[in-house]
């Protein structure tokens, strides 16, 4: 019998309480281990060194303390980055990309998108 697979580590950062609660519950009934940011200072703590691992981190662009671009820009390696964002112009995206990003999704989210790009990064 083959081992079970590890479960991917999903960290949500958003400042919307009502987006970051919905995409923590429908990343957790699709079987991953999520956990939770509400603003970039949150965020850069989680990822700081010593924290617990993460496999993927899904960013807001623009949140208090610090924007996901700025946490990106600072402690992007490690981790496979998706970056949120409804204002999210070509500049953001190729700088996102540029530092390594897998994706940038536009917000509103459509949320079958998001999870075709999480189990694209669980599948690598």
């Amino acid at each position: 019998m083959a081992p079970a697979p590890i479960p991917i580590r999903v960290l949500v950062a958003d400042d919307d309480d009502a987006m970051r609660e919905l995409l923590v519950q429908v990343l957790t009934d699709e079987g991953y281990l999520v956990s939770e940011a509400r603003d970039g200072i949150e965020l850069l703590a989680l990822l700081a060194p010593g924290a617990a691992a993460v496999d993927v981190v899904l960013a807001d662009h623009r949140m208090p303390g610090a924007s996901g671009l700025s946490v990106l820009a600072r402690v992007g390696r490690g981790a496979t980055w998706v970056l949120m964002s409804a204002f999210a112009d070509d500049q953001v995206t190729a700088e996102a990309l540029h530092l390594g990003a897998f994706r940038v999704l536009a917000k509103p989210l459509v949320l079958e998108e998001l999870l075709v790009t999480v189990r694209a990064i669980a599948a690598a």
